[in-house]
């Protein structure tokens, strides 16, 4: 049995989120999957999702809205915006520390919550990964081009936000962003 959530954040932002089953060789089937969830999040139009020469998904025809889709083990999510948008869901593992400095500058790694280490950093690279989708172009440097404000993340309520510069040849731009998080992922979209 498929776990299956829909979240309408405001007017113009809904989350869905599928808990996928394994196909018989094992396999979660993304594809089906993401076919399932819009049809929730778009009820009865007729669209299909294709890729831009750098791999963005969106709608053609055009339907007036933005998605960005992301998915982590057996769990896929989609953001459907009236605005350009960006998702991504993370499950905690060690092996993110060992990787850090790959995407935080020294700046951002000294806010990080040693206490909650690996949920801080796995919220970080969550939203640098959301940012990205936001952008979508190649060529981002996660340290140089992204910079994350300082934050802690909120343990009591499990979510929050957080806010990032994004500059990248004439682009210099403030995201905010929101994230909630589980016992075992972490989910960072932009707003």
């Amino acid at each position: 049995m498929s776990v299956f959530q829909l979240v309408k954040l405001n007017n113009s932002m809904r989350i869905a989120t599928l808990v996928m089953q394994q196909d018989e060789f094992g396999k979660f089937d993304t594809v089906s999957s993401t076919t399932i969830l819009l049809s929730h999040l778009l009820p009865n139009q007729n669209f299909s999702i294709v890729k831009d020469e750098y791999g963005k998904p969106y709608f053609k025809p055009s339907i007036g809205k933005y998605l960005s889709i992301s998915h982590t083990k057996n769990i896929l999510t989609i953001l459907l915006s009236n605005n350009n948008c960006g998702i991504d869901i993370q499950t905690f593992e060690p092996k993110v520390k060992a990787i850090s400095t790959k995407f935080l500058s020294i700046t951002e790694l000294s806010f990080i919550d040693t206490s909650d280490e690996i949920l801080h950093l796995t919220l970080c690279w969550a939203a640098k990964e959301a940012i990205y989708k936001w952008y979508g172009k190649k060529k981002v440097d996660f340290i140089k081009h992204i910079q994350l404000h300082e934050y802690q993340p909120d343990m009591l309520n499990k979510k929050g936000t957080l806010s990032s510069t994004f500059c990248l040849l004439n682009l210099h731009q403030e995201i905010k962003l929101e994230y909630l998080y589980t016992d075992e992922w972490v989910l960072v979209y932009t707003t």
